[in-house]
């Protein structure tokens, strides 16, 4: 028993290091094989997003590479000291030392959230904004200063029984809708997405309002609202199909990362969920304000903030500061998407509504090669056969003049399309229905 013990705990540290170890160096030693591959994924894709210095993201890729090529040296090194009491020695030092860190951290990170002196929203740091439920049972036990800024609640948007928010009123018109100013009489366009459709800078520059400059016979009626998921896109779109004329363009856009939003309880403000029974979806409504306030009052905690915390900061280097490109929940996430933008798509068949679809990116999928999400969602569109605005496309089309690159058409560490994107994408809207 005696002479196992150091056997056991040495294999066991050996086999982790090479484990962990040889997952960091293959994930991050991948992006070091190319000269250009390098400089996008550790130089200028770092550089488009968050408030860290790009000298600090590398030097965190460099930090973690480093320790990934430690681990797995000092793993194949116990392989062959399996018996060895001196090892013994050193790994138990080394477990006990990682084990005060986190109880340290533990409760520091606890301390610090106790006295609300954290320097950035808690959510932030603890769940990854594309893992759904632990993201969702998070922020809805948060208080409002922890709360996601995107979209809801406390952000002054009202609660709706089945969409979860809807919009507050920021022009005058019946709707309160972002565009247009004043509802009159002439024939509509009617447009539903996220913020990318209703735009978040000045309404008038909004892509639905550029539309309108340019096809001034129409009005442009924009049911676009920040924070939705394409389960709120197919909804809000379904809620007015009856009012909308026989044969009126509409336009739906979904910006890839809305399919995370479908698997969320909470974005932002509390929101309609789809779950499957059965092999059918059955529609779970947001709780009303009562409902709420009993349900957050008891609402689960992460078990363990620290583990949390090196976990979302270890997915931030190995993606290259870009988590969105963790594939979790994807199955689920696209088969709730498709299922609503069929539904999209068979209410605009009954109704013999023009439906044009606009397939919103971020900035970073300019640049990269590949992301799961717009290959799912333009090879879904595509098998259905729908007229699509490809905003990749058209925004990649752009570049051949020299005078943009990619960041031109969007705002500065917001990453929503800023007034050249919107006037790009509104032009495009207007010649579709031409």
């Amino acid at each position: 028993m005696k002479s196992a013990l150091p056997f056991c705990v040495n294999l066991t540290i050996a086999v982790l290091g090479l484990a962990i170890g040889g997952w960091i160096a293959i994930n991050l030693g991948a992006l070091l094989l190319h000269p250009d591959l390098a400089q996008t994924n550790l130089v200028t894709l770092p550089g488009l997003r968050g408030a860290l210095a790009v000298a600090v993201k590398i030097a965190a890729f460099v930090a973690v590479f480093g320790a990934g090529v430690l681990m797995l040296c000092y793993g194949a090194l116990a392989l062959f000291h399996l018996r060895s009491a001196r090892l013994l020695r050193w790994n138990v030092v080394i477990i006990a030392n990682v084990a005060i860190g986190l109880l340290l951290l533990e409760g520091g990170i606890r301390l610090l959230d106790g006295l609300d002196l954290m320097t950035t929203n808690t959510y932030a740091l603890l769940a990854n904004p594309y893992c759904g439920e632990a993201l969702s049972r998070l922020s809805a036990r948060s208080s409002a200063a922890h709360a996601i800024p995107q979209a809801a609640d406390a952000a002054g948007e009202k609660f709706d029984p089945v969409l979860g928010w809807v919009h507050s009123a920021r022009l005058p018109n019946a709707e309160g809708l972002s565009w247009p100013r004043v509802v009159d009489d002439r024939p509509k366009v009617w447009f539903f997405g996220d913020s990318f459709m209703q735009g978040a800078g000045p309404p008038d520059q909004s892509a639905p309002a550029v539309f309108e400059q340019l096809r001034p016979e129409r009005q442009a009626m924009n049911f676009g609202t920040a924070g939705y998921g394409v389960d709120q896109i197919w909804l809000s779109y379904q809620r007015l199909a009856d009012r909308i004329p026989s044969g009126d363009p509409v336009f739906v856009g979904v910006l890839t990362v809305d399919v995370d939003r479908t698997v969320l309880h909470f974005f932002g403000g509390h929101k309609p969920h789809y779950r499957k029974v059965e092999g059918r979806f059955e529609l779970e409504l947001p709780p009303t304000p009562d409902a709420r306030q009993r349900d957050e009052a008891a609402a689960w905690r992460i078990g363990s903030d620290a583990w949390a915390l090196l976990r979302s900061l270890s997915e931030l280097v190995t993606t290259q500061f870009d988590r969105s490109e963790i594939e979790c929940d994807a199955e689920a996430k696209i088969e709730i998407s498709t299922y609503a933008m069929d539904r999209v798509i068979a209410q605009s068949i009954a109704h013999h509504h023009e439906l044009i679809w606009v397939l919103f990116v971020p900035l970073p999928d300019i640049y990269k090669m590949r992301s799961w999400r717009y290959q799912a969602l333009h090879a879904y569109l595509q098998s259905r056969g729908q007229r699509v605005i490809d905003t990749l496309i058209l925004l990649r089309g752009r570049l051949d003049d020299p005078q943009y690159k990619p960041e031109s058409f969007y705002v500065p560490g917001d990453g929503h399309l800023n007034a050249l994107g919107n006037r790009s994408v509104g032009e495009a809207m207007a010649k579709a229905t031409l």
